[in-house]
């Protein structure tokens, strides 16, 4: 995933459950700070397109000692297999945002 300027993982795992429509998150920082995939916010957008929003508190700020919270967006489309997120970090000014091709992989 191509991100800008931090706060979002290179590999975001978007578990997606086609016949009840709802998705979990998991990357690197939900790992080590939740452990499980984080539930979403799943709304439908347009076609075979959707908003997805998650929460990842207690973030730790490496060179503040202090932690923050994440407040994630993203459009995940299924037809063009992208997945594009913006993060607010709370206490800090930039908006982060990523954007990446999604490789789909079926259980």
């Amino acid at each position: 995933m191509f991100t800008n300027n931090g706060w979002i993982a290179p590999r975001v795992m978007v578990l997606w459950n086609d016949s009840t429509k709802t998705a979990k998150v998991y990357d690197g920082y939900i790992h080590q700070l939740v452990g499980e995939p984080l539930a979403a916010k799943v709304e439908h957008r347009k076609g075979n397109s959707y908003d997805l929003a998650w929460r990842v508190n207690d973030i730790p700020v490496s060179n503040a000692r202090t932690k923050v919270d994440g407040l994630y967006s993203a459009v995940f489309d299924m037809d063009k297999s992208t997945l594009s997120i913006r993060g607010v970090i709370t206490g800090f000014a930039n908006a982060p945002r990523g954007r990446g091709k999604c490789k789909v992989q079926q259980d």
